[in-house]
Formats: structure tokens, sequence, C-alpha cells
């Protein structure tokens, strides 16, 4: 029987796959079909292109470090291509012995480019970028208390009223000692059993969400560290986000025709049990706030990305987005 869900498994494979269509190219990433993106060139700084190499961007869905199914970047070298190949060890892994390609063959749906994948490159001593801020999700959305979203010039804008109090924040401190506290969990994630899951890391409690955090890791130089990650405000009224995960509001996503040849969109949500609609505008004349003209970052190369989606059998995507 088909599992469309088992595609995301795959994506780990797709630097080995895709190789020869990667050379030109300086990273490689995967991501979801159900994703509207933002300027990119905001967020996946030449800096931070360069400094490290796993850039990831997860939902928050869950208190733990894992890489996000919508975006995750790659140096584009070898290992990095096959860093999923062989097995890891250590106690408690149960599945396959930790010899996870084995899991490619099977049916079920192991969650390997989120849940498994970050420990592949962690114990190849990769240095992770991990921002839980990067990403837009309905919770998020509706923490701004805003009910309005703009894409203008690439860019994915939420429209504020302006008060930067009430936007969400994180306390940095408070979450190094939570992290600290909760080091020897791993009940964030019990998959791999007992002493080997994920690294759990604290929520804000009132959010339930680990939003303002941006976590590194890097073995060679003392493991686990924190680091703020603030909102990227583009003045008092807009906030920019690298991409948007539609994930349950696909189902109740709907634009106006127009929207497809329109340069700018305006997008409205009335609450959180409602739908997103998106219409399109002719000029920027109709933007309901003044958004500043784009800039322009340089980047040292391109971005090469595979679409996938759960919800799409395996036939059916050959997807591909350059950036």
């Amino acid at each position: 029987e088909d599992n469309p869900a088992k595609g995301n498994d795959l994506k780990a494979l797709y630097g080995a796959l895709f190789e020869p269509e990667l050379r030109p190219f300086s990273h490689w990433g995967w991501t979801d079909l159900d994703t509207i993106w933002g300027d990119l060139r905001v967020f996946l700084t030449p800096n931070l292109l360069s400094s490290y190499d796993v850039i990831s961007a997860p939902d928050g869905g869950r208190p733990a470090l894992y890489l996000s199914g919508q975006l995750t970047v790659f140096k584009n070298v070898e290992i990095w291509r096959k860093f999923w190949m062989g097995c890891i060890k250590g106690p408690g892994h149960v599945n396959y012995q930790g010899c996870y390609v084995q899991g490619f063959l099977s049916e079920a749906n192991l969650y390997h480019d989120e849940k498994v994948a970050i420990w592949y490159a962690a114990l190849r001593n990769a240095r992770i970028w991990v921002d839980f801020s990067m990403q837009l999700i309905s919770k998020r959305w509706a923490a701004l208390n805003s009910r309005q979203l703009l894409r203008q010039d690439g860019k994915l804008l939420v429209v504020t009223d302006g008060k930067t109090r009430g936007l969400p924040s994180a306390d940095v401190e408070r979450a190094n000692m939570a992290v600290h506290q909760l080091q020897n969990r791993s009940d964030c994630f019990n998959e791999f059993g007992e002493g080997w899951s994920y690294v759990c890391v604290a929520a804000e409690p009132k959010l339930d969400d680990s939003f303002g955090i941006a976590y590194e890791i890097d073995a060679k130089k003392g493991g686990l560290r924190l680091w703020p990650s603030p909102l990227r405000s583009r003045n008092d009224s807009l906030i920019e986000f690298a991409v948007m995960h539609l994930h349950r509001d696909k189902k109740r996503f709907s634009f106006d025709a127009n929207m497809v040849s329109s340069p700018s969109w305006a997008c409205n949500k009335l609450d959180e049990s409602s739908g997103i609609h998106c219409r399109g505008l002719q000029s920027t004349a109709d933007l309901p706030v003044a958004v500043d003209a784009a800039e322009h970052f340089p980047i040292p190369n391109i971005v090469h990305f595979v679409l996938t989606d759960r919800d799409t059998r395996f036939f059916d995507w050959p997807c591909y987005a350059e950036i």
C-alpha cells in the first residue's frame, strides 16, 4: 500500500541522487510544497552559509532540536551529500540497530528528514544552526495579534499593530538554564528508546513554542550553545519571515485568480479557526502599509531545493526550485 508520507524519509538522499544537477551550486536543501517562501537572502546570509554545514528553520512543533522538513540547507560537499550512510552507535538504538539506511526500504515513515537526520549530521561533527524564528506558522501568526500577511518583492511580511510590547519574546538566560536542566531528558521524542533521543529544549510557556532562540550545535567548540534570534522587524508595523508552513491550513487555503500574475499579495486570516484567503495586488498603492524597497544581499552562490510533500505520490515529484 502506498504511503505518501514515506517520501519525506527520502529527502536526505537527494544530495547524492541529484549530485550531477547540484554541481553548479554551493548548497542544497529540502523543503515542502505546502510552503510560501519569503526572501531567503535576508536569512541565509553569506556569513551563515559559510560558517555552518547545516542550517535549519524548524516550526517549533516539538520542544526539541530537529531538522526542519520545510527549510533545511546543507553545504554541497561530499560528506553532506552522503551524511546518511552507515550506522550511528549508542545506547537505546532499537530501530535497525542504528543502521537507519535500512529504514529507507521500509513502508513506514520514520520522519528521517526531521528526527533521524540531525543525529547523523551531529555525529559527523557537523556545525549546525537551528533557528526557530525564521519560520511562520499559524500559532506564531496569531501570537503577533495580526490578521494580515503580505508578500511584496519576494518578502514575506506579517502586518502588526506597531505595538512591539505585544510581540513574542524570549529569555535566553532562562532558556539556557532550562536546557541544562533538560540535558538528561529524552522524552521530547522517545522513538529511539531510553538514552538516545532528541535534545530537549525549553518552550515559551504561554505560546508553547521555542520561538526567539537559535541553537548552535558544534562538537568541536563545546557542543550546544544558545543565541538570541529576535524577530526580523522591517519597521514598526512589519515582521519578516523566511518561510510560512501552511500545514493544516493548506486544506483551507484559497486565493483569487489574479494572485498568480500579481506582483504583490495580501492574505487574511480572521482567527485561529478560519482559513487563509489571499488576493493579488496590482500596485504598491494597494498595500495596507508602506514596504521599503527590496534590499539586495550578496549571496555566494545559489541554493538548490528539492520540493516534496507528504500528500503527494512518489511519481509526482520531479519538482525543483533554484534561487
